[in-house]
Order: C-alpha cells, then sequence, then structure tokens
C-alpha cells in the first residue's frame, strides 16, 4: 500500500509539473517577440535615370517556433507602393514560414542619394521591420529642351 502511495504521489508530481510548464510556454509564448527576421533590410540599385521605377521584392520570415502574423506593410512616401505578394493583410506566418513584401518607387521626383523604407508590422503594434530602397537618382536628359517647371 505505501508502496502504491509512493508511485501515485510520483505520477501526480509529474502531472502537475508538466501542467506547470505547459501554463508557463503557453503565457512566454503570448508575451514573447513578434519581430519578423529580413536577411536583406536595404536593397542599393546604384545610379539610376530619374524617373525609373525601381522594383524588388524583401524575403521576411518568422524565425520563431509559434505563428506571427503581418498585420499590414506601408510606405510613409506616395512615390512608393507596397504589398505582400499573393496575400492580402493579415497574413498569418506559420513557424520559420517566409514572405515576400514586394516595394515599387517612382524616382520621377527624386534627385541625388535617396533612401525610402517601408514599414512591416506584425500583430503586435510593438514590433515592425524596416526595409529600404537606396539608389543614386541622377537628372534626367530632356533632348535639350528647356523647362521652367520645378518639381
Amino acid at each position: 500500500m505505501a508502496r502504491m502511495r509512493g508511485k501515485n504521489a510520483l505520477l501526480n508530481a509529474g502531472l502537475g509539473i508538466t501542467f506547470l510548464g505547459t501554463v508557463v510556454l503557453g503565457v512566454w509564448a503570448l508575451h514573447s517577440p513578434t519581430q519578423l527576421y529580413t536577411p536583406e533590410p536595404v536593397f542599393n540599385f546604384g545610379r539610376v535615370v530619374g524617373g525609373t521605377e525601381l522594383r524588388h521584392a524583401f524575403i521576411v520570415q518568422n524565425p520563431y517556433p509559434w505563428p506571427v502574423t503581418i498585420a499590414a506593410a506601408d510606405a510613409p512616401c506616395g512615390c512608393m507602393s507596397v504589398f505582400i505578394e499573393h496575400q492580402r493583410p493579415p497574413v498569418r506566418l506559420l513557424p520559420f514560414q517566409k514572405a515576400k513584401i514586394a516595394v515599387v518607387l517612382n524616382t520621377e521626383h527624386s534627385l541625388g542619394e535617396t533612401r525610402k523604407d517601408v514599414f512591416v508590422w506584425t500583430g503586435d503594434a510593438r514590433h515592425h521591420v524596416v526595409v529600404g530602397l537606396e539608389a543614386n537618382v541622377s537628372k534626367r536628359q530632356t533632348g535639350g529642351l528647356k523647362t521652367d517647371c520645378a518639381r
């Protein structure tokens, strides 16, 4: 009988530790980071002529063993458009899954060293990743026509 009590006590202790571990892991996952990873946060096009439309797709990845949601991807500048390829936000990334963030930059009104950033927001408003495009934009040739139109 004493032997049974000892086995039951060990079993109960083991179940209690398992339950406690599950609760702790669950709370940790709820309050865990949701920062996305990108292997290439900046892409540099080098020298381009003004008016050129620059396109690049950034890879973002969920580096965690739990799902992370991409709530939005946006650019604060009207000269850019951004979208998550083949999907509309919110996009749920499973553990270690990747997504492509496609960015288009219109250099019509840019001149010289230019950098424009895009913000990719997760479901947790405290976390976002910034990706950016860089270029050295030169003046477009006008074919000798003079214009007084300032842009």
